[in-house]
């Protein structure tokens, strides 16, 4: 009784193995897909973000400036 036990805890411990080796694969598979694409939404949103601060720190000289002339 306690061999056959054995063997389906054997069993089902190499089917969970191969589903997480199958499920390891898929996600690498899926993320070494989708890199370039959020490699390039990055270095948009980087691009981005700069351009938005440079704005607001245009905007706060300029408005310094206005202060500063009589």
């Amino acid at each position: 009784m306690t061999h056959v036990l054995l063997i389906i805890l054997v069993v089902l411990a190499v089917l969970i193995f191969i589903c997480l080796a199958i499920l390891s694969f898929l996600a690498l598979s899926v993320y070494f897909t989708l890199q370039p694409i959020l490699s390039v939404l990055g270095r948009l949103a980087m691009v981005l973000g700069m351009a938005e601060w440079s704005k607001k720190w245009l905007d706060r000289w300029e408005r310094r400036q206005h202060q500063r002339r009589p």
